[in-house]
């Protein structure tokens, strides 16, 4: 199997996980509501799972499916003969590191939007936080895809 088709299918298992995760957590919200009896009158607790919780549970799980698939199909890849280990080696923490630094930028820019959506009400109180709300994609997209690539070279040092 060859990277390119690793890489791919390792996006579309990122993106399906996604996909699927934002409908699981929408419909497993509503589907207790709807079970318990408990309405949501105003909407806002919709709005925030819609919004904000969903997203964030979505691009969770679809990281870890990523990742799960990622590791499946490099180890399914060495199985299969290969040319050297050592082009192995350097091949699997390339595409975890790829794959760290994906998922990491992701979870960086939710982190950012959660970060936002607390931040929102205190931003004409203070200074900071207005600096805060402005800057936090700046911040912490970045911080996420560093440790997203931190988190696959120690997944590779195992």
């Amino acid at each position: 199997m060859s990277h390119a088709r690793i890489v791919f299918l390792t996006l579309v298992s990122f993106l399906v996980g996604v996909i699927v995760g934002y409908a699981g957590v929408v419909a497993a919200f509503f589907g207790v509501g709807s079970l318990t009896g408990v309405h949501d009158k105003d909407g806002g607790a919709g709005m925030a799972v819609v919004s904000v919780l969903a997203p964030a549970a979505a691009v969770v799980i679809g990281s870890l499916t990523a990742v799960l698939v990622g590791l499946k199909l490099i180890r399914r890849r060495e199985i299969l003969p290969a040319a050297s280990e050592q082009q192995n080696s350097a091949d699997q923490r390339l595409l975890l590191g790829a794959i760290g630094l994906l998922a990491g930028l992701v979870l960086g820019w939710q982190g950012a939007n959660v970060a936002q959506y607390v931040l929102k009400p205190f931003i004409f109180e203070s200074r900071v936080a207005f600096r805060l709300f402005e800057n936090t994609h700046k911040m912490l997209t970045p911080l996420g895809g560093l440790l997203g690539v931190a988190g696959a070279w120690l997944l590779k040092r195992r």
